[in-house]
């Protein structure tokens, strides 16, 4: 039992440790790899995971495909809180994360099913930020209230559980 415990924790360690590598590598690859950005974003993803009841590897992952996309670390707050809001709309942040990425490319197309619609005349950061707008109109709060249910209190005790096998995992692999 000991034995399977620990071969969990290493496990949610190697998880997590790839997520962060994976952030790493689009961080390098737009030259905004520094130590201080990718604390800023694990933190971001820690504080995500506590109010929406989604693990912090998930939202890590959001973090980076927005990265890869063109977000800045001027503009990550508001893309995530776009993307969450978005995810209150759908009902899935893997679907929600794809849809803003390519509005972050300037394609809107995917927006009209939901009745979201972004004026073609306007510039790219207009359009960005009616996007914006219109999500936190419809979608706002939505995580939020799903983590307070009794699903998501589970949810969040699941990921609380996560992250102790997580710090375990890493003091076995040290």
């Amino acid at each position: 039992a000991a034995f399977s415990a620990a071969a969990k924790a290493v496990h949610e360690f190697a998880q997590a440790q790839e997520s962060v590598a994976t952030l790493d590598a689009a961080l390098g690859r737009t030259g905004k790899l520094t130590e201080e950005y990718r604390e800023r974003l694990q933190e971001l993803a820690g504080e995500l995971q506590r109010t929406t009841a989604i693990a912090d590897d998930e939202w890590l992952g959001v973090l980076t495909k927005l990265v890869q996309f063109g977000s800045t670390p001027e503009s990550i707050g508001m893309d995530v809180e776009a993307v969450k809001n978005l995810a209150g709309i759908v009902g899935d942040l893997g679907t929600a994360t794809t849809m803003y990425a390519k509005a972050l490319l300037g394609n809107y197309q995917a927006f009209a099913r939901y009745g979201i619609s972004v004026a073609e005349a306007s510039t790219q950061t207009e359009k960005l930020s009616k996007l914006q707008e219109q999500l936190a109109t419809r979608g706002g709060g939505q995580l939020e209230a799903r983590a307070e249910s009794l699903n998501g209190r589970f949810q969040n005790l699941r990921n609380t559980l996560g992250d102790f096998a997580e710090a375990a995992g890493q003091q076995i692999a040290r």
